[in-house]
């Protein structure tokens, strides 16, 4: 989970991301956002020599379903 946060986070370039889990799946990518946050900085600085910063957010209103691939977990990121 932690390395599709990354990835996501590297690709949109956005100051602010909204994830879209699965119900069950809050607890676990609430504790890995400061994780995620800090790493993505480093990974930003050391690749671009320049400072990124993302917040992500998690939607607690409107979680991951089956007919969206969430079977087995995943992450949605948007603006």
């Amino acid at each position: 989970m932690k390395s599709l946060l990354l990835q996501g986070m590297i690709k949109l370039l956005e100051k602010e991301l909204i994830l879209k889990v699965r119900r069950e799946d809050i607890k676990l990518v609430k504790d890995l956002i400061p994780e995620c946050e800090t790493e993505y900085s480093e990974i930003m600085m050391q690749e671009t020599k320049e400072e990124y910063k993302t917040k992500l957010i998690i939607n607690e209103k409107d979680f991951l379903n089956n007919t969206e691939g969430g079977e087995c977990g995943g992450v949605v990121l948007y603006v």
